[in-house]
């Protein structure tokens, strides 16, 4: 009472700043002093982060809302460019479905986080449905996410809110462990039947689990794929404002990489929040939420073992057979080729690998060796060496031969760099909990899973 009662004095105070400020906003909305409304706006927070204000101030073209008029708050004349160098209050006049609304910019130039805009505050006629407010907030990222294409990009969340994007990565290596073409259309369906899903994999690091991610993104291009990072678990109110934005786009496509790194571990109040988001509890989520996971133990029982938050959650094992591990090696040197030698022939693999290599990867079989430590630290390693013995003749100098036993001694190289670690005591074990959590139920991942 004694809140309400204090607003309402300042209203009434025409000396107020309160006061001044909301009759300078009547004017630029064009509401007369005889209307009811005058002096007695909505006043309330507009959530527009840095990416999306700057958008805004560019004047951009926009079909569902009509950016009318930028004015100098100071003495309200019409503004015909505005000057993201300086510091000002800009008023934007915006008409949304035949009402004008006033969005009050105090523009703060920080020149030491590369020219940040900080929004102070925003006024609102109140001459239109409550509801209205949040359907402009809805259309403007509408209109925003248009600038950010993101067929070709992926949506992430900076630190105040706003939306940013990544071009959507490329796949350059075979995914032998999983079939992702039955988990895409899996999820085509329950998006189209408006429902939503949740898949975890499991598995050590480097076993591929982020590259099916990165096939999906490649592939399923006709829906907004929302990155979390483990920035955006660092409030509870943080993850269910990004939960928020989330469902104005659905359908739509959630991926959480690294999940074990967000902080989730105990029963808190963000670990509350998350869980509330992807709990449907008010049966209005389409979206799909996939997951990678390193460490069972860094996550908290509860979010893997309840029916109904990960419906499935999926293995993700190093390579089981020596042609799994040769497709490995193979495709990786053929993405190497295109990248460095497009127009070059290097016919030194076949189908099948050749009695030398054969040995080189069982012995890459017997120790377990990641997908990740095929591509990058032996088959790399393998072409670095080569160009280096070749006195720079370039890959046309590499016969099979010359290669095997590069491969050969890559293998070694890179058993070394395990002992050494070994011999420090990492792990990189997954579901070896040794607390009292129930145990995690996991399905092998399989072409047919």
């Amino acid at each position: 009472m004694h809140v309400k009662h204090y607003i309402k004095s300042q209203k009434q105070d025409l000396t107020s700043p309160f006061k001044r400020r909301m009759i300078q906003a009547c004017k630029a909305l064009g509401i007369k002093e005889n209307n009811p409304k005058y002096g007695d706006l909505i006043f309330r927070d507009f959530r527009c982060g840095h990416s999306m204000l700057k958008w805004l101030l560019n004047q951009p073209d926009t079909e569902t809302v009509t950016l009318k008029t930028y004015l100098n708050m100071a003495d309200l004349t019409e503004i015909q460019s505005v000057d993201l160098t300086k510091n000002g209050n800009i008023g934007l006049v915006l008409e949304f479905k035949e009402h004008k609304f006033l969005l009050d910019i105090l523009m703060v130039i920080d020149s030491s986080s590369s020219n940040r805009i900080e929004i102070d505050r925003s006024y609102l006629t109140a001459e239109h449905p409550e509801f209205l407010e949040l359907e402009l907030e809805k259309a403007l990222l509408y209109e925003y996410t248009k600038s950010l294409n993101f067929k070709e990009s992926l949506i992430f969340f900076d630190a105040f809110g706003s939306l940013y994007t990544k071009p959507r990565r490329k796949v350059l290596e075979n995914i032998n462990q999983f079939d992702t073409k039955d988990l895409i259309q899996e999820m085509i369906e329950v998006l189209n039947k408006k429902r939503k899903r949740a898949y975890a994999f499991i598995g050590r690091q480097g076993v591929g689990k982020s590259s099916i991610l990165r096939v999906i993104e490649e592939q399923m291009t006709d829906y907004m794929i929302f990155h979390l990072l483990p920035e955006d678990f660092e409030h509870s109110n943080r993850i269910r404002l990004r939960f928020d934005v989330i469902k104005m786009f659905q359908p739509a496509i959630v991926m959480i990489e690294d999940i074990d790194a967000c902080g989730i571990k105990e029963k808190n109040a963000t670990t509350g929040a998350f869980l509330n988001s992807i709990d449907e509890i008010n049966k209005d989520l389409n979206i799909i939420l996939l997951a990678t996971i390193n460490d069972t133990d860094q996550v908290h029982h509860t979010i893997l073992n309840r029916p109904g938050r990960f419906d499935r959650v999926i293995e993700i094992s190093p390579p089981t057979t020596i042609q799994e591990s040769y497709q490995v090696v193979l495709s990786k040197i053929k993405a190497l080729k295109s990248i460095y030698c497009k127009d070059m022939e290097l016919n030194i693999l076949g189908k099948t690998p050749s009695s030398e290599m054969e040995k080189s990867l069982k012995l890459c079989l017997d120790k377990k060796f990641t997908q990740a430590e095929l591509t990058l630290a032996v088959a790399e390693q393998t072409l670095i060496d080569l160009n280096r013995n070749i006195n720079g003749l370039g890959w046309k100098a590499i016969t099979l031969d010359k290669f095997d036993k590069s491969f050969a001694s890559a293998v070694l190289k890179h058993l070394k760099t395990k002992e050494v670690l070994q011999n420090y005591r990492f792990s990189n074990s997954v579901g070896n909990s040794n607390s009292d959590a129930p145990q995690l139920a996991c399905t092998k991942a399989s072409s047919q899973y």
